[in-house]
């Protein structure tokens, strides 16, 4: 079996590490000049929008004439630090940018590097398999080509004994029958004729008492012949069929064995590809929303007054 070198379908990202932004950048100086006889009411209101009085002070204006009195105009420097929307906005867009297109991509790499091990397994284990099934393809056909030669040896085998000579062996039985009677007529024969009833109606009555007996016996014989043939042919036929079914038996038992391996292989083989079709499903990509970098700005300020004081 071939090994499968994971790390070799991994990629190496390597990006490089993000430094924070310097925010100071994002906040410029401003500095305004008031006087006049409404500074002291404008001056409360910028300080509301975040202005300071740094210095302060009045100048001669005038003198009045009608009361000769020197008359002072008040007035004020004020500085405030502010937001530049459009710098921060665009620092942030720049770094959404970045952080996206690298999210993106170590995202695009890594669904890459899984496919690819998964194609590289399901690939693999079929050729694993392929090869197995190559081997159940020679064990099936050697095992089929034993079964097939159980047929064909008891057919040699019949063909070997063959039917029983059943009428030669009938007529050495029949023989030694009628030479054992014929032993008997003889000695029955002489018998009498020593003693003088040979002559008489008594032989003949023995002589056909002993001839009744040799019939009885040959028929005997004849159905004994009989019943060794049906024996013989049931026996024979019982053999054949018995074994046909053993052979029939045997195949089903390969079919469904071997059946069973290629189900086998079936299931690993689904199993790797229903895994890999399951990466392909779950795969949802999601990526910072640049709204919220928008909503995050005119928090800072930019939707706003357009100041900000720290």
């Amino acid at each position: 079996m071939e090994t499968l070198n994971v790390s070799s379908y991994l990629s190496d990202l390597g990006f490089d590490d993000r430094q924070s932004e310097v925010i100071s950048v994002w906040f410029k100086w401003e500095s305004t000049y008031i006087s006049g006889d409404t500074a002291i009411e404008t001056v409360g209101w910028m300080l509301a929008q975040g202005w300071t009085v740094v210095n302060s002070g009045s100048f001669v204006s005038h003198i009045n004439t009608a009361t000769g009195e020197t008359e002072y105009t008040p007035y004020y420097n004020l500085l405030r630090t502010y937001l530049d929307a459009e710098l921060a906005l665009q620092d942030l867009v720049d770094s959404y940018t970045v952080a996206y297109n690298e999210g993106r991509t170590a995202n695009n790499t890594r669904y890459d590097d899984l496919i690819a091990l998964h194609s590289a397994t399901l690939s693999n284990t079929e050729s694993v398999l392929e090869s197995l099934q190559t081997d159940e393809d020679s064990y099936e056909s050697y095992i089929l080509s034993k079964i097939s030669s159980i047929d064909f040896d008891y057919t040699l085998y019949y063909s070997d004994i063959g039917d029983p000579n059943l009428d030669e062996w009938y007529t050495d039985a029949r023989q030694l029958i009628n030479d054992d009677y014929d032993s008997r007529v003889a000695a029955a024969r002489a018998e009498m004729e020593s003693t003088g009833w040979y002559s008489t109606s008594r032989w003949s009555t023995e002589n056909t008492g002993i001839e009744s007996d040799r019939t009885k016996a040959i028929a005997h014989l004849g159905v004994e012949k009989r019943k060794l043939d049906i024996d013989h042919r049931t026996n024979s036929y019982k053999l054949q069929v018995d074994m046909r079914k053993n052979v029939i038996a045997a195949r089903d038992r390969l079919m469904a064995q071997l059946q069973g391996l290629q189900n086998d292989r079936l299931t690993i083989r689904n199993s790797i590809a229903e895994a890999l079709a399951g990466i392909v499903e779950r795969r949802t990509d999601s990526y910072p929303d640049i709204d919220r970098i928008g909503d995050l700005v005119s928090r800072l300020g930019a939707g706003g007054t357009g100041n900000f004081t720290p």
